[in-house]
């Protein structure tokens, strides 16, 4: 199956399906999720479902203007929702939740993905505020 990017099923969300091909999270391709709003504060917020899934999602950000000056993805800090547990960047989320990841001020965020098997349904929108 190729990793696609659903039909969204409602606005401003997208509803990304990931199995084991390999992917790089650059603008316009699955595991890069957008831009977050230029002049606010907020958040990118994900819930994950596996299907006999077994990998690994890593939350990323990175700046605007950061790929003219060569400069690359940076691993993110998240916040579990299912626990309200705060997780260290560069930690993977490896299971079904939801999950929020701060992005401010016009950051890209995307998810660096692995997968040995199965397939991960994501659902991420961004949240203001």
């Amino acid at each position: 199956m190729a990793n696609v990017i659903k039909t969204p099923p409602m606005t401003g969300t997208q509803w990304h399906q990931l199995d084991t091909t390999t992917l790089t999270p650059t603008p316009g391709t699955p595991g890069h999720f957008g831009q977050a709003t230029g002049s606010t504060i907020g958040s990118f917020m994900f819930q994950v479902e596996g299907t006999g899934w077994t990998g690994e999602l890593v939350p990323q950000g990175m700046l605007g203007g950061a790929i003219g000056a060569s400069m690359g993805w940076v691993a993110l800090a998240y916040q579990n929702l299912n626990t309200g547990a705060d997780v260290a960047g560069g930690t993977a989320i490896t299971a079904d939740g939801i999950y929020a990841v701060r992005a401010d001020h016009g950051m890209m965020i995307s998810l660096a993905y692995t997968d040995t098997s199965g397939t991960v349904d994501i659902l991420a929108t961004e949240g203001v505020g």
